[in-house]
């Protein structure tokens, strides 16, 4: 896997607002050093010190600015006046840990995640999600029908999961799918259970690893995974 050279929060935060002008989290922190400050101190104090930038310019990332921390964990941070207000979690990718941070502009969330591979996504395959979410009442928002927004799961059938924060807009036909679905992706990745990120260590691993269970490779998310669902209410 690619390794890139880890740099400090302050200078890989730096780096990113100098290529992500467009970015509404770095245009949310121009001018606004005290809390950049605080979000270093909120992380450090989590054990997280250095960071390798995920994105090359704002059309990677509009809304977040997405840090890797190494060993399979992302850091994001995203202004909290765009983060996701909606209860339906059905193929999102849920976070590990959520904080918040006061700022002067806005407050923002710091949420960490599981490292997703991006790879393997074709317009196909948003063409295949589009029909999954018109399946159960929703629909894309605008523009986040990209496969930039979406990964896949390291699962049976590489199901294919939203890495963004707010895709999709509609009411879910089927409520219990949700929650099962937070279930289901907390049961491929161990660290759901813990609800903490490992503080960095001189041994981090920076190259991008996915930290899944092994036997996620033979699971797979229907709706089995419901109660009370009757089970060919979709096909997934």
């Amino acid at each position: 896997m690619e390794i890139i050279e880890p740099k400090n929060f302050l200078n890989a935060f730096n780096h990113v607002s100098q290529a992500m002008t467009l970015n509404a989290s770095v245009k949310s922190l121009e001018g606004d050093d005290d809390t950049v400050l605080e979000i270093h101190r909120l992380l450090r104090d989590m054990g997280q010190t250095k960071f390798v930038q995920m994105t090359r310019k704002s059309a990677d990332a509009m809304v977040s600015v997405p840090l890797y921390a190494g060993n399979g964990i992302v850091v994001k941070i995203i202004p909290q006046n765009y983060a996701d207000r909606s209860t339906c979690s059905l193929f999102k990718l849920p976070p590990i840990s959520v904080d918040t941070v006061e700022g002067k502009h806005c407050d923002f969330q710091i949420k960490t995640y599981p490292w997703l591979s991006p790879r393997g996504v074709t317009q196909a395959s948003i063409n295949e999600m589009r029909s999954l979410l018109s399946g159960v009442g929703l629909t894309f928002n605008e523009n986040e029908d990209t496969p930039t927004n979406i990964h896949r799961l390291p699962d049976k059938s590489g199901t294919l999961i939203s890495v963004d924060e707010d895709i999709y807009h509609g009411r879910l036909t089927i409520p219990q799918l949700s929650e099962a679905w937070v279930d289901y992706v907390r049961s491929i990745f161990p660290i759901y259970e813990e609800g903490r990120i490992p503080p960095q260590t001189k041994d981090t691993d920076f190259s991008f690893v996915s930290i899944h269970n092994p036997a996620a490779r033979s699971l797979e998310f229907t709706t089995w995974w419901a109660p009370c669902v009757e089970h060919k209410a979709l096909e997934f």
